[in-house]
């Protein structure tokens, strides 16, 4: 753990917050300018929760209001208290809509496949980009692949809160995405393989779309 003097603010924020509002329990996380963590302590949704996890902040940044800003999303009307006290002490606090929150996780998950795609295929001009996505997806971010494409299910969760029902996210690109669920419609009803899946999976009560969102996934 770095010393406190390590954040002494000269003006601007050396360390930001950022914290997921929940009804009953918030989960914050805590950087540094360069991506490190300094904390991660979930804190109930109370005055004593809010003061304890301000004052382990306080131990690792020091006790400069400057030296923090604190970013809340906006979840129903759970992070008024926090931003009350946050503000009440000082501190920089900003409210996050959820919508704006998502638009930059979307953005990140675009911008690291186009990177790729621009660092791999240097010299490497008699590969198009299809096999550099299919080698793309055979790596360690083949997850972030999925999400690039939309079809990958929505998670819906704060703090305790899990949503037992989600949906396809369509997010990234909706061309990726249009021809992804058309091959997995197509081995859905042609391939042996996938389509005995295909039947096991609805005998056992599965939709038939959530069906073929996993077959996408894995033809990704």
């Amino acid at each position: 753990m770095r010393d406190p003097a390590h954040y002494a603010s000269d003006g601007g924020p050396h360390v930001f917050a950022g914290i997921d509002m929940a009804k009953r329990q918030h989960e914050p996380c805590v950087v540094d300018v360069e991506g490190s963590q300094v904390l991660s302590m979930p804190f109930p949704n109370t005055h004593p929760g809010a003061v304890r996890f301000l004052t382990a902040v306080r131990k690792r940044v020091g006790d400069g209001p400057g030296a923090v800003a604190f970013c809340l999303e906006a979840t129903g009307h759970y992070w008024l208290s926090a931003y009350c006290f946050l503000s009440g002490q000082g501190y920089r606090a900003h409210a996050i809509n959820p919508i704006q929150s998502d638009a930059v996780r979307d953005l990140y998950i675009r911008s690291e496949l186009a990177r790729f795609l621009e660092l791999h295929s240097k010299g490497r001009l008699g590969q198009g980009r299809a096999e550099l996505i299919q080698e793309y997806a055979r790596g360690t971010l083949a997850r972030k692949l999925v999400a690039y494409t939309g079809i990958d299910a929505t998670t819906s969760q704060s703090g305790q809160f899990t949503a037992s029902r989600n949906r396809m996210s369509k997010r990234g690109s909706p061309v990726l995405r249009r021809a992804v669920w058309l091959a997995a419609v197509s081995a859905c009803r042609f391939n042996p393989e996938f389509n005995a899946y295909y039947e096991a999976k609805k005998q056992q009560g599965k939709h038939p779309m959530a069906v073929t969102g996993a077959v996408g996934a894995a033809l990704s």
